[in-house]
């Protein structure tokens, strides 16, 4: 989670950090609830950023091999 959260994605480290967030606030409250809550963030903001990064490879690489073929 720290790595996605210091990579440069515009606006892709905020799922990452609200759910750090809520996994720490549960774990001073021993909070289970926000516990979970905050892993099941987390597992989101890992699709989300897989995701983006797949976007960028796939209309990347197609911008990428048609300058370098032109």
């Amino acid at each position: 989670m720290a790595f996605i959260v210091v990579m440069p994605i515009p606006f892709g480290n905020v799922l990452p950090a609200l759910a750090l967030m809520l996994i720490g606030l549960g774990l001073v409250f021993r909070d289970g609830v926000a516990i979970v809550l905050g892993l099941a963030l987390a597992g989101l903001a890992i699709c989300v950023t897989a995701g983006v990064m797949l976007m960028a490879w796939a209309w990347g690489s197609d911008w990428l091999l048609g300058w370098l073929l032109v």
